[in-house]
């Protein structure tokens, strides 16, 4: 599993707490099991995209691309994780 170039960090909806997103297992993890929105058109294509990143690791931009586009269709802050705090992070 390789590891997206920049991680995101999304806003959680549990008193602070945020969740740092940096696979397509991570982003399916989130998606499955923390989604606090509707599933609309999106959420099912970020399904979709990230399921066969992990199968295939050339589609690793295109999931990244479609958990963003899910997180701005159900207004979900999110971020993008500072170069300075990826430091000593190793890909896959």
């Amino acid at each position: 599993m390789e590891l997206w170039d920049v991680p995101i960090i999304v806003a959680g909806n549990e008193g602070g707490v945020a969740y740092t997103i940096g696979d397509s297992r991570a982003a399916i993890d989130f998606l499955l099991m923390r989604w606090p929105c509707a599933l609309n058109h999106s959420y099912q294509t970020a399904i979709y995209v990230c399921g066969r990143s992990i199968a295939d690791r050339n589609e690793n931009a295109a999931a990244q691309e479609a958990f963003i586009a899910a997180l701005s269709d159900a207004d979900i802050a999110f971020d993008f994780m500072p170069a300075s705090s990826q430091v000593g992070q190793a890909k896959a």
